[in-house]
């Protein structure tokens, strides 16, 4: 069977890959979890009865040879030992030239942490207190009326993970934020998505770092807004209107809310600032 064949293959050539030494460990996981995928595609080749002549088709397109080459191709490395986390660079903005940034990092398709942005933006000195906590209470005052989608971040009996209800910012501090985490019951809320730089254009909570300032895609929405006439963005509620003008969002939400795992809109670049508390990123690479 394939199987056989695929373990011999592993046997066969990869000796410095299957030592049993803590440095090939993880590289015998990845074998591992390799054979257990093409165990699972052989299977579906021949269907449950395993019956190999239904291997003929995929053999001769050289589906079978693929399968193999999958399950015993080294790593990029050339046999230095694969990591399964990667050290995202960290940077400050202060040594980070917008040359640099783009040939390190953006035509490279690599993520940096860029540190020292946004110290004084207005939204960081009216939205944290002296402590560097979210001042919810001026959040509220300032903005308690707007309205922001609420998106659900797990399963509940009336709610699935993504569904989204239509809030005010203060219900949303209210009613949900400030209560205690025992009082939210089993649900988890996030405000995201609010299209605040649009709504409150005139409030000025930030200024685009120069690295993010050739922003093509938002450029072509504002372009879009500022030429739309009869039969165009004239035609939708403002509310339509503003949720199709940019991809300029404000996330907020207490500790547990979170994103599930995604691409950015249009498979575009994107980038995001924290003004408060703490986030984990999970990134994958393409």
């Amino acid at each position: 069977a394939l199987e056989e064949r695929l373990r011999s293959l592993l046997s066969e050539g990869l000796d410095h890959a299957l030592r049993p030494t803590d440095e090939s460990h993880h590289h015998q996981q990845r074998l591992a979890r390799r054979l257990e995928i093409a165990s699972s595609v052989y299977s579906s080749w021949t269907g449950k009865e395993n019956d190999a002549s239904k291997l003929a088709s995929k053999i001769a397109d050289g589906s079978v040879d693929n399968l193999r080459s999958f399950v015993t191709e080294k790593d990029e490395d050339d046999g230095v030992e694969a990591t399964s986390t990667v050290t995202v660079e960290v940077r400050d903005a202060e040594d980070l030239s917008y040359e640099e940034f783009w040939l390190r990092y953006m035509f490279e398709n690599k993520p940096v942490l860029v540190s020292h942005i946004g110290r004084e933006w207005r939204a960081t000195r009216e939205w944290t207190d002296h402590n560097g906590a979210l001042s919810l209470g001026a959040l509220s005052e300032a903005f308690g009326d707007a309205q922001v989608w609420v998106t659900h971040c797990t399963s509940t009996a009336e709610k699935s993970a993504g569904e989204r209800e239509r809030w005010t910012v203060r219900e949303y501090i209210e009613n949900y934020w400030r209560k205690d985490e025992g009082d939210r019951g089993n649900r988890s809320l996030y405000l995201k998505d609010w299209h605040f730089p649009t709504e409150f254009a005139d409030y000025g909570a930030y200024e685009t770092p120069k690295y993010f300032r050739d922003d093509w895609l938002n450029e072509y929405y504002d372009h879009l807004a500022s030429n739309a006439g009869p039969g165009g963005a004239g035609d939708k509620t403002d509310q339509q209107a503003l949720e199709c003008s940019d991809y300029r969002f404000l996330y907020m939400g207490p500790k547990g809310t979170k994103t599930g795992l995604h691409a950015d809109v249009l498979r575009s670049f994107s980038w995001s600032i924290n003004i408060s508390g703490r986030k984990r990123w999970f990134l994958l690479p393409p």
